[in-house]
């Protein structure tokens, strides 16, 4: 009731308004209402205030029916909102009136894949794509759910019409590093990992995952590479110089450059007890007593860095976990 308790009727207040300045002539059509309605409910979704967006939106439809748009931003405050049922339940309604309409057959998609039901997600993106073979967010979809079931090939297949679309896509370039890196086939990782680089490159998250693929290769050189690439982005990012200094101190062997970069990462404030703990317990490690001296000096004890586990590799995640929406904000009307 807080909610709306003030505004409802201001809404009523400035509709009179408008009324009464223009004189007996002035007549506001059902229609004009409507969109007033879902003008407002617009401004309250675009500042994150769902449930008094779902009510103008439910405004605007008590007053015009055919307003889809209307329909399709109460379905997406729904979800925004949790309600996926009611959400759900309005899409299937709808789209018996507009089986073909595409953004509400993607929304639908989208909730089913919220609600837990991919099978059904699957089958709205293939309505979708029967109707529109190149529809990117369909064909994103997909591949990100057949990736979640594990299914390699299919994701690959999609992902790769989207860059048969758009070559520089770089959410899909991104993708593909992480599915072959899921896959063990870590030269096609690196391959679309440097192609995302070479679009993106300010993202020095980017390079520690490149840098995690020519590990894996063996590549060091390529390795420090990747590090010394972050760092030129971003002289601050404690990370790169915390890995490459874990490197230089075990696998390249350069020790003085190591502590080096050790130093500086510690200065920067890297305090990842499991990564220290790593690099103390790594039986590679050279010139411990220094690296050890180090950490107590930044206020660590690495007797008490405990020893790292080996649990199974860790699957990789997609660069766009969520299945992607459409539109990202609703679009007004000109009703």
């Amino acid at each position: 009731m807080k909610r709306f308790g003030v505004r409802r009727p201001v809404i009523i207040i400035l509709t009179a308004c408008v009324i009464l300045l223009g004189g007996c002539e002035t007549v506001v059509t059902g229609k004009q209402l409507a969109t007033e309605y879902y003008n407002l409910a617009n401004a309250y979704f675009k500042i994150e205030k769902y449930d008094e967006a779902a009510f103008f939106y439910s405004k605007a439809i008590s007053i015009d029916k055919s307003m889809f748009s209307a329909h399709f931003n109460l379905a997406y405050s729904y979800l925004k909102l949790g309600q996926t049922d009611k959400a759900i339940g309005l899409l299937v309604d709808i789209l018996k009136q507009d089986p073909n309409n595409v953004d509400m057959l993607s929304l639908l998609g989208y909730a089913y894949h919220m609600q837990g039901d991919d099978e059904k997600a699957l089958a709205e993106y293939d309505k979708i794509l029967a109707r529109v073979p190149d529809h990117k967010d369909a064909l994103n979809n997909q591949a990100i759910i057949y990736w979640k079931m594990k299914d390699y090939d299919k994701a690959e297949k999609l992902f790769r019409k989207l860059l048969s679309i758009n070559p520089s896509d770089t959410d899909t370039l991104y993708n593909l590093g992480q599915l072959f890196y899921e896959k063990k086939e870590y030269e096609k990782s690196a391959h679309f990992f440097e192609q995302y680089l070479e679009a993106k490159p300010e993202d020095t998250k980017a390079y520690l995952k490149l840098a995690e693929v020519y590990m894996k290769l063996e590549k060091y050189y390529k390795v420090v590479n990747a590090y010394e690439d972050a760092l030129a982005v971003d002289k601050t990012f404690a990370p790169a110089w915390f890995l490459e200094a874990a490197l230089l101190l075990t696998k390249v062997q350069d020790p003085e450059k190591g502590l080096t970069y050790l130093k500086q990462a510690l200065e920067l404030g890297f305090a990842d007890k499991g990564e220290l703990g790593k690099l103390i317990h790594d039986p590679e490690l050279l010139e411990k007593q220094r690296v050890q001296n180090l950490l107590r000096e930044k206020g660590f004890d690495p007797d008490k860095l405990a020893a790292p586990k080996a649990p199974a590799e860790k699957a990789a995640e997609p660069a766009n976990t969520d299945v992607k929406k459409t539109p990202e904000i609703p679009q007004k009307t000109d009703k």
